[in-house]
């Protein structure tokens, strides 16, 4: 699953080892159709890296 990452939790989140973030914004086009690319990555090789996504609104 594709942790939802904050300002609170960043920083703990991706300390641990390699880390693959979306910055995305939950208005813009390109940012909702790459999630489903963000969420097959995440079935492929979440269990080796963190995958998460940051709302920079």
């Amino acid at each position: 699953m594709v942790k939802k990452l904050t300002d609170d939790n960043f920083k703990k989140e991706t300390s641990n080892g390699f880390s693959l973030v979306a910055f995305i914004a939950s208005w813009c086009p390109p940012c909702n159709r790459q999630a489903p690319v963000i969420d097959e990555l995440d079935s492929e090789v979440g269990k080796l890296i963190t995958v998460g996504r940051l709302d920079t609104d």
